[in-house]
């Protein structure tokens, strides 16, 4: 697989998970859980309180992606910049 796919592949995982008995893919780093959620909240905090936005990229395509959108490149590389890191 090319890095593209590859990037795209983490974020679709990280975008299934979550701790109902539906969601099949919980990452786990040193014992603790990403989930989905931690990017939709880091959105919305800076979003709703802060007066110069951080993830200026980020719209709620990139955070609630179609079916279509998850296949989008820019949209997967945007989501896991150094921007979404901080």
């Amino acid at each position: 697989m090319d890095p593209c796919h590859l990037i795209k592949k983490i974020r679709n995982s990280v975008l299934s998970s979550g701790f109902l008995r539906s969601h099949q893919r919980l990452l786990t780093v040193d014992g603790n859980f990403i989930i989905w959620k931690m990017w939709i909240d880091a959105y919305q905090w800076d979003r709703s309180t802060n007066t110069f936005p951080i993830h200026h990229k980020l719209t709620d395509e990139h955070l609630f992606p179609t079916n279509a959108q998850k296949l989008r490149n820019k949209l997967a590389f945007q989501v896991l910049d150094s921007d979404m890191l901080h």
